[in-house]
Order: structure tokens, then C-alpha cells, then sequence
């Protein structure tokens, strides 16, 4: 097979797409699929290289049974290359996420806490409004709903209690 994109060189990686349930797939040689810069690619064809050579495990600690990539190749790019690389890293993910956030599993950032009492605050006076507009109180209503406009700080023009059909 020939490289797609240059028509020079073989085709030594094939990228497959799915897009809309139609597969599209492109024959490509080892030059041109770097040069598309996809994540991860860099990963792959590193895997794949050091596969085809018989890459030596102690030149970037363990690696994948899948693909190959070695868990350095993980750690100075970030990306992993096959599916089977979350399972045979697991436990050195696991470590270095420990390492670095003091827990096994990522956090992120905690949420503010007055939003959850803001959410609380706008729900309250949703169901008081639709009470409200089920009773025919729609001055009562009215006011439930500029509270709620107010908590979410935005100005809307149309009254929920209105009829619109």
C-alpha cells in the first residue's frame, strides 16, 4: 500500500474514523500520520515502533501488552495508546496521582458551596410559582419568579403564568 497523502512512501499506519456511523479509514506512512498531530498518535506510533524493534522494557519501564507504549511514553506526553494501557498502568496511575494530589483518585476543584444553596434557593421558589400559578395567585407568582430571575441574575421578559396559546 502506498501513503495516501504523499503517494511516496508505504503505508504503515491506517487511521480509522467514525463519523455519522459511516467508517472512513486512511492508509498513511509513518512521516505523514505524524505530521496530522491527532492526540495520541505520537503515543501509538512510538508503541508501535518500539514493538516492531523488540523495544527493550527498561528503556521506558514497563509497558503496554497491547500497543507497547512504554508508561514513560505516558508520563512525558500524557497520553496512553490502547485501551489495555488503563489496565496495565492502573497501578502506576494509581500511585502517581496519589504522589501528586494525595488521594488515588482525582478530586478537581470542589464546588463553591453558596451555588448549592443558591440551586436550593431558585427550586424553592420554582415550586412555590407553580403552586402559586395553579391557586391563580399570580401576584404571589410574579413575585416567585422576579426572586428567581434575581437569584439567576437575568432579566427575562416573559411571565410563566402567562397563557401563550
Amino acid at each position: 500500500m502506498i501513503c495516501e497523502e504523499c503517494g511516496k512512501n508505504n503505508a504503515d499506519v491506517i487511521i480509522k474514523t467514525v463519523i455519522n456511523g459511516q467508517v472512513h479509514q486512511r492508509q498513511l506512512c509513518h512521516e505523514c500520520a505524524q505530521k496530522l498531530q491527532l492526540p495520541g498518535i505520537q503515543n501509538v506510533l512510538a508503541g508501535a515502533l518500539g514493538a516492531a524493534a523488540g523495544g527493550l522494557a527498561s528503556a521506558g519501564g514497563p509497558k503496554c501488552p497491547g500497543c507497547g507504549l512504554p508508561f514513560a511514553s505516558f508520563l512525558k506526553n500524557g497520553f496512553l495508546g490502547c485501551e489495555k494501557c488503563y489496565d496495565s498502568f492502573r497501578p502506576l496511575i494509581a500511585k502517581r496521582l496519589n504522589e501528586e494530589n494525595g488521594a488515588p483518585v482525582y478530586s478537581g476543584k470542589a464546588p463553591d458551596p453558596s451555588m448549592e444553596n443558591k440551586r436550593k434557593k431558585i427550586n424553592e421558589f420554582i415550586e412555590k410559582m407553580n403552586e402559586n400559578c395553579e391557586d391563580e395567585d399570580y401576584s404571589s407568582a410574579r413575585s416567585c419568579f422576579e426572586s428567581v430571575q434575581n437569584l439567576l441574575e437575568i432579566n427575562m421578559m416573559e411571565d410563566p403564568c402567562s397563557d401563550t396559546e
